[in-house]
């Protein structure tokens, strides 16, 4: 059962790693952000840019993972067949706190993001007659306006910096699993 365990375990936090690391669509979000903040703060604003794109402002990439069968395991008791102490305290670290840490943070990040875009962006910004974008590049010089760039630069990319500090956590996980596999049970992928 340990041996099954630790190899499906492997095998959920390599779907994990991938979804970590896959945050490279959310990219051209944070760019924007980082651009308009910075032409803000240069007095250089492309308007063109900052509407078309409009857009990422309300983008959004939330972390998901299925912790099926580590709570399956959990749940029936099996976790204690888990010799190595070091190994069991990692596992359950990364999926009682680090993970649902993640996925609750940007629960919160992305509802607070829309909830401050609906209170102080959308009310004064114009839409396009396609409804594709909002004319943001009138409302820069609002006070509320420029925390929300600055605040929403700030936020994304501590989120995308905390996702690459957990993926050498999994990673680190991946490989005690994987050393455990080979030690206890002469396991060969």
């Amino acid at each position: 059962m340990e041996k099954n365990f630790l190899i499906g375990i492997r095998d959920d936090l390599g779907v994990v790693k991938k979804r970590l690391e896959n945050d490279k669509y959310f990219q051209p979000t944070r760019d924007y952000y980082d651009s308009v903040w910075v032409q803000m703060n240069e007095h250089r604003i492309n308007k063109a840019f900052v509407d078309s794109n409009s857009g990422f402002l309300l983008n959004t990439n939330y972390f998901t993972y299925d912790d099926s069968q580590f709570e399956n395991f959990k749940s029936s008791g099996n976790l204690r067949l888990i010799e190595n102490d070091s190994l069991l305290r990692n596992i359950t670290s990364l999926y009682n706190d680090q993970l649902p840490w993640l996925k609750n943070r940007d629960y919160e990040a992305f509802g607070n993001r829309l909830r401050d875009f609906i209170t102080y962006i959308a009310p004064k910004a114009r839409i396009d007659s396609t409804g594709k974008f909002y004319y943001v590049s009138e409302l820069l010089n609002i006070p509320e306006v420029r925390f929300q760039i600055c605040l929403q630069e700030k936020v994304l990319n501590e989120i995308k910096d905390g996702k690459q500090e957990s993926v050498k956590e999994v990673d680190e996980v991946i490989t005690q699993v994987d050393e455990e596999l080979k030690k206890r049970f002469d396991y060969k992928e």
